[in-house]
């Protein structure tokens, strides 16, 4: 009997959908290409233990996306900005950026996500990291 049952399951459709880890490994490409790969860039991802959820909740479903911006040339890596979310909801985030004043930021949508990543990226203290990297590696 159980072979006869149908598919229960509606399409589903992922068109649109963007989660975090995504939007951050796309920023990592036009980082190198951008760059003519004397900088690259990377997303390591890895669970937070319970103690180190940033919402105060007991589980273990926080996830962390680390951006790590890399200079090839001069065998250096540097964390530029991490990402943590639960792992069942992308949104809302907390993004942190030590470099900056307002190291961390707190967003609600995938819009908002997207405009602190671009304020970070343009800011000047993360431009002027970028801009040193790429001359001490030319």
């Amino acid at each position: 009997m159980a072979n006869n049952v149908e598919n229960l399951w509606p399409e589903i459709k992922t068109d649109g959908f963007s989660v975090p880890k995504v939007i951050l490994s796309k920023q990592a490409a036009y980082l190198g290409e951008s760059t003519k790969n004397l900088l690259t860039a990377k997303v390591e991802s890895c669970l937070l233990p319970s103690s180190d959820n940033p919402n105060g909740r007991s589980n273990k479903n926080t996830i962390k996306h680390r951006f790590i911006v890399s200079a090839p040339m001069l065998n250096y890596q540097f964390e530029l900005l991490s990402v943590e979310h639960d792992m069942l909801a992308s949104y809302p985030l907390k993004l942190t950026c030590d470099i900056l004043e307002a190291r961390d930021h707190y967003v609600s949508t995938e819009e908002q996500f997207i405009k602190a990543l671009s304020y970070i990226f343009k800011d000047s203290k993360a431009q002027n990291v970028v801009r040193t990297l790429i001359a001490q590696s030319q």
